[in-house]
């Protein structure tokens, strides 16, 4: 069976120039109308048998488990069913738990059958028996399909937790086109975060030290003209456009497979959504679609970089230099005022990132000294936030927080608190350090 040319990177691995050997254990990618017919064919390639089990929820298991059920028994892979409980699963670690204790000691093999909850609950089953994965995807709504990691609640923390990516996914155009149409926009939302992500990893690096190879970028860059160019066909369901959003999301999974971490995918404009997701479920309330609210949020940090980047070192004051420490403490309160208990578990990475007073104000000032020479690197990286606006605008996906059920105050806490919630440096942290956070937050709640 063979992979379209641009995924000619599946299944293989590579000593790279970066200095580290690179490896991508996903193996194939078959997204094409009746993908799911030639499941069969999938692990006969792949030299997997069966018994299978078959993970989905009560909706995915109507929009495709059962047709993947049928041909699985067709080809001879004795497929059982395992429906989670519940309109909506949730991500959490209990429900991982649960489909963890599903597989049996008979199970050759799992596939997951829906789209970002049920992949990553089903890798954490998969992960944990030591069985191999297919995942067959009924949304083009994240990049999480071929990654390495899994999202998952844990005690109210959003948490990422490293597993063996899936063998094969599996992308069926047919109802890939016909998923809801804001679940689409949401892939496009997590697919345009990646030039300030990646952006966030480079700055990471020069600052912190953190691994950084341009590989993984440079993979989904590739794909960039084909769902931005195309972003109001996304909208319509085309289904050319729909294989390259789905294909695109594909390499953004298998992209931070290669880096060795999501830091390519994933940075600042993540962590606000996060934010998000942890107060809605603390308050017990619904949010967005992840996809939809990264993709407001990339919107505002794009701005944020633009906003640095028209900094210059001479412009930095010393005294926002001096005084980040505290403005760091203030948002560390507002966390607790927020969160409370919940808050010995969201912070402790904060303050690990922060470390000793001494360092983080020499580290800031490092920062502001090398400020011109840090700009110029990550310059090349970045896309403009007018198109950004106009690729998100053509596929009707929110631009506002309004647009994912946020009010202004709400928003701006998520600006201002979202770097409290990981050890990652981001933007975000650059701006604390500037003096730049608060009034950047001001002026996007009041666009």
């Amino acid at each position: 069976m063979k992979n379209k040319d641009n995924m000619g990177v599946l299944g293989t691995s590579w000593s790279c120039e970066c200095g580290s050997v690179h490896e991508v254990p996903t193996r194939l990618a078959v997204i094409e109308t009746g993908a799911i017919e030639r499941l069969g064919e999938v692990f006969e390639s792949l030299n997997l048998s069966g018994p299978v089990l078959v993970v989905s929820d009560e909706t995915t298991r109507e929009v495709a488990g059962r047709r993947v059920e049928g041909v699985l028994s067709d080809s001879g892979l004795s497929p059982r069913s395992f429906v989670l409980p519940g309109k909506k699963p949730r991500a959490d670690e209990e429900t991982a738990m649960l489909a963890a204790a599903a597989v049996e000691t008979r199970d050759a093999a799992i596939v997951s059958v829906g789209s970002g909850t049920i992949t990553d609950l089903s890798k954490y089953a998969a992960f944990e028996s030591g069985l191999p994965h297919v995942a067959v995807a009924t949304a083009p709504s994240m990049n999480g399909y071929a990654s390495g990691i899994v999202a998952l609640t844990v005690g109210g923390l959003k948490t990422t937790n490293p597993v063996k990516p899936p063998v094969a996914v599996v992308g069926d155009l047919e109802i890939l086109s016909r998923a809801p149409a804001a679940m689409i926009r949401a892939g496009l939302g997590d697919l345009i975060s990646k030039p300030v992500a990646g952006a966030d990893w480079k700055l990471s690096s020069i600052i912190r030290g953190e691994h950084f190879c341009m590989r993984p970028l440079e993979l989904v860059r590739s794909l960039e003209p084909l769902y931005m160019v195309g972003a109001d066909s996304i909208a319509r369901g085309e289904l050319r456009a729909i294989s390259a959003l789905m294909e695109a999301l594909v390499l953004s999974g298998v992209s931070m497979v290669i880096a060795g971490s999501s830091a390519p995918a994933s940075g600042g404009e993540h962590l606000i959504s996060h934010f998000v997701d942890m107060r809605a479920d603390l308050e017990g309330r619904t949010h967005d679609l992840h996809g939809a609210q990264v993709g407001v949020a990339t919107l505002a940090t794009s701005r944020l970089y633009e906003r640095m980047m028209k900094l210059s070192s001479g412009a930095i004051s010393d005294r926002a230099l001096s005084t980040a420490w505290k403005r760091g403490e203030e948002l560390a309160a507002r966390v607790r005022s927020i969160f409370g208990a919940r808050a010995g578990a969201i912070l402790p990475e904060f303050e690990r990132k922060r470390g000793e007073r001494e360092a983080f104000e020499e580290e800031a000032k490092r920062l502001a000294s090398r400020w011109d020479e840090v700009r110029d690197a990550l310059r090349g990286l970045l896309m403009p936030s007018s198109q950004i606006r106009a690729a998100l605008d053509l596929a009707g996906a929110p631009v506002h927080y309004s647009g994912v059920g946020l009010d202004a105050g709400g928003f701006r806490d998520a600006l201002m608190c979202a770097l409290c919630i990981r050890g990652r440096y981001t933007i975000l942290d650059a701006a604390l350090a500037f003096g730049e956070l608060e009034e950047w937050a001001d002026e996007i709640v009041g666009a």
